[in-house]
C-alpha cells in the first residue's frame, strides 16, 4: 500500500514524505501521552489502547468520509497499524486522504494527526470514527449539524 500512497500524492503534485525515525518516535511519544491509556500495551489495534473518555466517536461504514472537512488542505501525519507497516507519512492536503482511502484501501484502520499531535483521528475495523483532541469538538459539532 505504501507504493500506492506515495504514487497517489505525487501524481496529484502534492508533497508526501516518510518521517525520519527520530521524528516518528517524538510523534509516538506525544500520541501516547495525550491519547492512550497510561501504561497500556498496544496489541493488534492502536484503537484498543485509546483513552476513550477523551474521545468523540461516530459509527457507520462511511463515518470516515467526513474527515476531509476537518483536515481541509492542511498537512497531516498519517499512519496505520503495524501490520500495514510502521511508517508515518507526512502528507500535504489531508483532504485528499478521503478519495485515496475510498479507492485504494477502504476498511483498514488508519490514524491521522498533525505535527503537534493536537488531534488524533482514528478509524477502526469496527467502522467507528474516533476523534480526540481538537478533532473531538469538531466531530461533536459535525454530528449536531447532521442531526438538524
Amino acid at each position: 500500500m505504501e507504493e500506492q500512497l506515495i504514487e497517489y500524492w505525487r501524481s496529484a503534485g502534492k508533497e508526501i514524505s516518510i518521517l525520519p525515525e527520530d521524528e516518528k518516535e517524538k510523534m509516538w511519544d506525544a500520541i501516547r501521552k495525550k491519547y492512550l491509556r497510561p501504561g497500556v500495551h498496544i496489541g493488534y489495534s492502536i484503537c484498543d489502547a485509546l483513552n476513550c473518555s477523551l474521545a468523540s466517536s461516530m459509527g457507520g461504514a462511511d463515518s470516515w468520509r467526513c474527515i476531509g472537512d476537518f483536515m481541509k488542505e492542511n498537512t497531516v501525519i498519517l499512519f496505520f497499524n503495524k501490520d500495514w507497516g510502521g511508517e508515518f507519512y507526512e502528507i500535504e492536503n489531508g483532504r485528499m486522504f478521503v478519495p485515496f482511502y475510498d479507492e485504494e484501501c477502504g476498511g483498514i484502520e488508519f490514524y491521522i494527526t498533525d505535527s503537534e499531535a493536537s488531534f488524533l483521528l482514528a478509524y477502526n475495523e469496527a467502522q467507528c470514527l474516533i476523534a480526540m483532541g481538537t478533532a473531538a469538538d469538531w466531530l461533536e459539532g459535525y454530528k449536531a449539524r447532521c442531526q438538524e
